[in-house]
């Protein structure tokens, strides 16, 4: 059995061009989200160092105590964006949350 002769003209051809750039297109949009979001996921880990480092000053025990509590729930706060952001950042064409309110 011989398959049918396919051929090769300018329309068919101009089809799976186009076919193409659409992939291409879809693909490289997937890309930006990705690294958007891989970005945003470094952000946040970023604030977590920022946020963990506790800071010796001049200031009394209560204050600290409370700013160390304060940052420990910023901390705590841009785990969890960081977190959810990476997962993000794997599957690029699920939806992402809105992100919570920082607490105050």
């Amino acid at each position: 059995m011989r398959l049918p002769r396919v051929r090769f003209t300018v329309r068919r051809m101009m089809v799976a061009v186009a076919i193409l750039a659409l992939a291409l297109t879809a693909y490289a949009g997937i890309e930006r989200r990705r690294a958007r979001l891989q970005r945003l996921a470094q952000f946040h880990w970023e604030k977590v160092a920022a946020n963990s480092v506790v800071q010796a000053d001049a200031n009394p025990t209560i204050y600290r105590a409370s700013a160390s509590l304060r940052n420990r729930q910023l901390a705590h706060y841009h785990v969890n964006l960081a977190y959810k952001y990476a997962n993000a950042a794997r599957h690029p064409l699920l939806p992402v949350a809105t992100d919570p309110p920082e607490p105050k």
